[in-house]
């Protein structure tokens, strides 16, 4: 038996992918996708792609955040690709956040997530961030970065090290589809992990979107969580989660921390190298 790692999965429309066959970055249909995109086709052509130019018959996936909501939907969708993947270790994981820290904002955008359009469009989500993070002053970048961490998310970052932020407040956002940005606000309005819903302003009542059966999902799954993340709502997770899976909580952790946290190297890595190590063991002897 052959055993892969995937070491990297680029999603499409961050600053790293704008490439496409047939449409320009700079068209709406180009940015005309969300998470049932993902779900649908990047998560499973970026595995196949892994296993096919390696010849290995599983692989690992190891996802943070928005990566790890991902994962969850293309496995409720895919019961082919649950057989692909031995084990997944989800970082931070989410599947409906229940808000933003601002009150006002998160009462508007649940109110009318299609609001979001009118003010950015229908293409990439804050597209100048990049040039904002290569040209501005360091204590500025951070002073900003900082503020909108606590504004929209409510993250404080007392375990992240100024000379942390220093190596990664340049990486921290990667651009988007608006529609990504939407989906996740009719996530949050409807507390639903589901897929998107078209909008259309003339209608008043909203059926909730349809969810993703994450119950059925097969493969071994080892969720790790920062104890004061609110992104999380793990209560919910293991609602919706199968028996077995297992969950590790990380005291005085938010979400980011789970990455650039100042002491990772002992409260992480070591338990995602040991659900790693778990799997590939679990495999060899069966």
């Amino acid at each position: 038996m052959i055993l892969g790692a995937l070491s990297l999965e680029m999603t499409r429309g961050n600053k790293y992918s704008t490439n496409h066959i047939t449409k320009k970055a700079g068209s709406p249909e180009f940015w005309d996708f969300c998470i049932d995109e993902f779900a649908r086709y990047d998560v499973p052509n970026s595995i196949d792609f892994v296993l096919d130019h390696t010849g290995a018959t599983f692989l690992q996936y190891v996802g943070f955040s928005q990566g790890t909501a991902q994962a969850f939907a293309a496995l409720s969708i895919h019961p082919e690709l649950n057989r692909k993947i031995s084990t997944f270790v989800a970082l931070a994981p989410i599947m409906h956040p229940p808000g933003y820290a601002s009150r006002l904002l998160d009462y508007i955008i649940k109110k009318n997530p299609g609001i979001i359009f009118k003010f950015f469009g229908r293409r990439s989500m804050f597209p100048s961030v990049a040039f904002w993070q290569a040209t501005l002053p360091t204590f500025v970048l951070h002073a900003s970065m900082d503020f909108a961490l606590v504004f929209l998310l409510g993250f404080q970052n007392h375990n992240i090290s100024s000379l942390q932020k220093r190596a990664s407040y340049t990486h921290i956002y990667c651009s988007s589809s608006v529609k990504t940005v939407v989906h996740w606000a009719q996530i949050m309005r409807d507390a639903t992990f589901g897929t998107y819903q078209p909008i259309e302003p003339a209608r008043t009542n909203v059926p909730l979107m349809p969810k993703y059966a994450t119950q059925s999902i097969k493969t071994p799954m080892v969720l790790i969580y920062g104890g004061r993340d609110d992104l999380v709502a793990i209560d919910t997770i293991r609602e919706r989660l199968p028996p077995g899976t297992r969950y590790l909580e990380l005291p005085n952790y938010e979400h980011i921390d789970v990455l650039w946290g100042n002491n990772v190297e002992n409260d992480v890595i070591p338990h995602v190298l040991s659900a790693l190590n778990s799997s590939k063991a679990d495999l060899l002897v069966r």
